[in-house]
């Protein structure tokens, strides 16, 4: 009888700790379950706020490319050159106004979308179905792509361009200072300034002879692992520039994006027309512009290699950017004759007269060099790029498209060839 009770507190023991382990793995399996739905639950939701930042990424893309095709509307053509995209958050603003789960804004702001109120007489204090909800958001910044150099110099049909723009890249990267760049390329070789030129120029050119009649275009890439061949087409995209040789990321840090986090920092592009803006154009594309324009005709020198000069410059186009803040150049023959005799220009001359600067002596650019910039400046633009963000909660979804405000495509024309879609031409679109 003993033996047989303690056989069944045995059996009893077992029982129970069989019990015990099956409810520490159902344990560790709920809680395991628990963690995966909630890890399942929170891909889930980072998708879902993904998605919806994607769109509003999307909808200031859209909302911009509106905002550029009003560039030819009879409100904005009475500000003449005015770059107004360069206002692009405040224009946009009414559309980023927080609204509750009813779609009625948080607040009663009636000053909301004053910008479009004083321009077009739009009164957005009383609009329905504008505006975010709470952890919502869009940003947009539009860049001026016909402001920096075009690098597709190789696909420019007139001569005078073409080697202006040739003139122009070699100006902007002949100072000193970028030596010790060009004698340690991404290779571990030295290259001179002028091949580093002739590359950009070759890869664009629809030919596969090299710039100056050299050999081949081909002897250096097909000795690469893997090798590979020049496009003989044009850029379709700034990161193409890494195929070249000569250049990395310390020529991408000099040249292209000085500022990663300020797109208007760029100083060459891939999209546009092959014209500057002088408008839009910084100080230094500018005076690369110049200075390959000037000459002395006493000397048949360039009078920008001389420092003096190179500082006077700068110091006239530092006063042209501070005028043009307000009036912007409505011909390119007004700036180039202010350049080459700043006494010609009354604002000028009153700006230099309230500093108590001396006068400075102009740039001499001669009649048919002046003739000659008419062809690659301009006043205004008509390719533009767009960065747009948006966000919703963590998640942030970033699109890059350039847009040809203005194309002279007849697939974008309406039958009657009459009226341009509203929108213009996406030439590029990429998303991260």
């Amino acid at each position: 009888m003993k033996r047989n009770a303690d056989k069944k507190r045995l059996q009893r023991g077992m029982a129970l700790l069989v019990v015990l382990i099956t409810l520490t793995i159902l344990s560790a399996m709920t809680v395991e379950f628990i963690e995966t739905n909630e890890v399942y639950l929170a891909a889930a939701f980072q998708h879902r706020d993904g998605v919806q930042a994607e769109y509003l990424a999307r909808s200031g893309v859209n909302l911009s490319r509106l905002l550029l095709s009003l560039q030819g509307t009879p409100v904005l053509q009475s500000i003449g050159s005015y770059p107004f995209w360069k206002f692009a958050d405040m224009l946009l603003d009414p559309f980023l106004v927080p609204i509750g789960d009813d779609g009625q804004p948080l607040d009663d702001d009636e000053q909301r979308g004053g910008l479009e109120r004083e321009m077009a007489n739009i009164n957005f204090s009383t609009a329905e179905g504008l505006g975010l909800k709470e952890g919502q958001s869009f940003s947009v910044t539009i860049v001026d792509e016909e402001s920096k150099f075009n690098l597709n110099v190789g696909t420019l049909t007139q001569p005078a361009r073409r080697d202006a723009t040739l003139a122009s890249l070699m100006t902007l990267v002949e100072s000193p200072i970028y030596d010790e760049l060009f004698r340690h390329t991404p290779e571990g070789d030295s290259i001179e300034r002028e091949d580093v030129i002739g590359e950009i120029f070759d890869w664009s050119d629809p030919d596969q002879d090299k710039l100056g009649g050299a050999a081949g275009e081909e002897n250096y890439y097909a000795h690469l692992t893997p090798s590979y061949r020049r496009k003989n087409a044009p850029f379709d995209s700034l990161q193409e520039l890494f195929l070249l040789h000569g250049i990395g990321d310390d020529f991408w840090s000099a040249f292209v994006e000085p500022n990663p986090e300020n797109p208007d920092s760029r100083v060459m592009t891939v999209w546009g027309t092959g014209k500057v803006n002088i408008n839009t154009a910084n100080s230094q594309v500018l005076l690369a512009t110049l200075c390959q324009l000037a000459k002395d005709e006493a000397t048949g020198q360039n009078p920008c290699l001389d420092l003096t000069t190179q500082w006077n410059v700068m110091f006239l186009l530092q006063q042209f950017l501070t005028i043009r803040t307000f009036i912007p150049a409505e011909d390119v023959g007004s700036f180039l004759n202010m350049i080459s005799d700043p006494s010609s220009d009354p604002m000028l001359a009153m700006m230099m007269a309230m500093s108590g600067e001396v006068a400075l002596v102009g740039l001499p650019m001669s009649r048919q060099a002046k003739n000659e910039a008419r062809t690659f400046l301009a006043t205004q633009s008509e390719v533009f790029s767009i960065y747009a963000e948006g966000e919703v909660g963590n998640a942030v979804k970033r699109i890059h498209a350039v847009v040809h405000a203005n194309p002279r495509d007849p697939d974008m024309l309406d039958p009657q060839k009459k009226i341009m879609l509203a929108g213009g031409k996406v030439l590029y679109w990429r998303m991260e």
